[in-house]
């Protein structure tokens, strides 16, 4: 497991991006899809500000390039790029929580990696996954499909392979 810490400046630039996000979705009368039961969770901006931190943790552990205003209001299934493979991140705030699709056809980028938010500044990364893992071990779960942390590659297993490819190339 990693840990990510984020500083003030980050957690600003995270908050306005989530703002952004739910101010062009709110707006524009997007569908929001939200399975999280606790109302305090779910007010405002709050998903957003949960998901765009978990994206900043895996652009920070991973060395990614990492834009809080990129999406805005539009969620394709890919939150990020390393080397041309796309990355899907999800975020939870459940310490047991699961990587959760709403299908597995919502599982549209080479690899998802899930993260955990322990608090404002610091989360966790359990692990990820490829589609493929995801096609074979996920099971049904709230509204959709998830798989458990046990299902995922260690983080430490994608640091090096991104590094590994990173070296090759100098």
């Amino acid at each position: 497991m990693i840990e990510i810490n984020f500083n003030n400046e980050e957690l600003d630039a995270c908050r306005k991006g989530a703002n952004l996000r739910w101010q062009f979705a709110r707006n524009s009368a997007l569908a929001r899809g939200l399975h999280m039961k606790d109302p305090e969770r779910r007010e405002g901006s709050t998903p957003d500000y949960l998901g765009i931190r978990g994206e900043l943790a895996v652009a920070k552990a991973f060395d990614l390039p990492f834009d809080p205003f990129r999406g805005m209001g539009v969620d394709n299934g890919i939150d990020l790029f390393w080397n041309g493979v796309s990355i899907d991140v999800k975020a939870t705030p459940y310490m047991n929580g699961k990587l959760l699709f709403k299908s597995v056809n919502k599982f549209v980028a080479e690899l998802a990696i899930l993260t955990i938010e322990v608090k404002e500044d610091l989360y966790r990364i359990p692990g990820w996954i490829n589609k493929e893992g995801f096609k074979k071990n996920n099971g049904p779960f709230l509204s959709g499909v998830a798989v458990t942390q046990e299902d995922l590659k260690p983080p430490q297993e994608l640091w090096e392979i991104m590094t590994n490819k990173r070296n090759k190339k100098i």
